[in-house]
């Protein structure tokens, strides 16, 4: 169901009990399914899907072809893209941002504070626009930060932070999963 000044346009659609809210938008092949909501200020855009008890909210914005399902959620001007995907009870809020393959199916840890914004998700690392499983970041963190500019002291304390806040919330490369499932 659609309400509010909410639109779909282009080969958007909506299928079961999905609905949009306030001043939502959908836009090109975009789709919703299930119990799945938008509201606020969201957007989707491209191939980007929703369902399950999936939420958008505040600014969101989904686009290329991420999917979020299950109980996921994001709100705040959070952006998720590419081939990204949430699930699970996984949230995304502020001005965090997945890319690429970027999975998370619990809460996603969102930084801000440091020169570039960080996200720790399910298997990558992203600061500002440099994204990485966790072993990168462990071997290469403080090399990638001091290329950015900012001193071999600094980049040393924020990418030791920044590995710590990692191992914390159970961060671990694709293939160390894929290892310990089989």
């Amino acid at each position: 169901s659609m309400s509010g000044n909410s639109r779909m346009y282009d080969n958007a659609s909506m299928y079961g009990n999905a609905s949009m809210s306030g001043n939502s938008r959908m836009y090109d092949n975009a789709r919703m399914s299930g119990n799945a909501s938008m509201s606020g200020n969201a957007r989707m855009y491209d191939n980007s899907r929703m369902s399950g008890n999936a939420r958008m909210s505040g600014n969101a914005r989904m686009s290329g072809s991420a999917i979020m399902y299950d109980n996921a959620s994001m709100s705040g001007n959070s952006r998720m893209y590419d081939n990204a995907s949430m699930y699970g009870n996984a949230r995304m809020y502020d001005s965090a941002s997945m890319s690429d393959s970027a999975q998370a199916r619990s809460p996603v840890v969102f930084l801000s504070g440091f020169p570039h914004d960080v996200t720790i998700t399910d298997h990558h690392i992203k600061v500002g626009c440099e994204q990485h499983p966790p072993s990168v970041w462990a071997e290469r963190g403080a090399a990638i930060i001091r290329a950015d500019g900012h001193s071999t002291e600094d980049a040393r304390k924020w990418a030791k932070i920044i590995n710590l806040l990692a191992e914390a919330r159970g961060c671990t490369d694709p293939e160390r999963e894929k290892e310990n499932a089989g």
